[in-house]
């Protein structure tokens, strides 16, 4: 089978609860559904991305960032375009980019020490893991099929830009994290930095 017919079982996002999938199940026999941080992300690189509503299936278009102001939740993008992404070089680069921000953003988590009552810590423990395992995924699925990927690590420092959006991204997710589990709010230029300097130092 050539590589282009691979479909990676990898989605474009993966913070939300069943409950939140389901108000939006209208959608899910052709898009993947995501907020609208990701959603903008990837609106940057170019794909289709649609904000949605629940109520009666209507999706819009969002084709820039101003687009999203004031749009919180939900978005989508159809599941064709994706794997088509998914093949690209530049969808290498942004899942590279992705499993290490993820990576460096649950270390920070860790070293922030943020008390969690029992939802929200198995909720986000199992959200790392769950990106992780299947970011990594995509990278097997992928070399089984092109070999080395010394290309995409080459290509991913070509997008700088994709990286602090994703340290952006994260900063914000651990902030709301702290404010479900009750605990002292954490300034999300705080986290932010903190993301940025861990990143460096593990030269990634």
């Amino acid at each position: 089978m050539e590589y282009s017919n691979v479909k990676h079982r990898l989605k474009p996002f993966y913070n939300y609860t069943e409950v939140e999938a389901k108000e939006y199940d209208y959608f899910n026999g052709f898009m993947y559904l995501m907020d609208s941080r990701r959603g903008r992300i990837l609106a940057e690189l170019g794909l289709p991305v649609y904000a949605l509503s629940n109520k009666n299936g209507v999706q819009v278009r969002m084709r820039c960032a101003n687009d999203f102001k004031g749009w919180n939740y939900a978005c989508g993008i159809e599941k064709s375009a994706w794997q088509q992404f998914l093949h690209t070089e530049k969808g290498a680069a942004f899942v590279i980019a992705w499993n290490r921000v993820s990576e460096v953003a649950q270390i920070v988590r860790h070293q922030l020490g943020i008390h969690r009552d029992g939802f929200i810590e198995d909720y986000y423990d199992l959200l790392y893991c769950e990106e992780n395992r299947e970011t990594r995924g995509y990278f097997d699925e992928r070399k089984e099929y092109l070999g080395d990927m010394a290309n995409e690590q080459k290509s991913v420092k070509r997008h700088i830009r994709l990286y602090l959006a994703l340290m952006s991204e994260y900063a914000e997710m651990l902030c709301q994290e702290s404010k479900e589990s009750g605990t002292e709010t954490v300034d999300k230029e705080y986290v932010f930095n903190e993301i940025l300097v861990e990143y460096t130092r593990l030269n990634l």
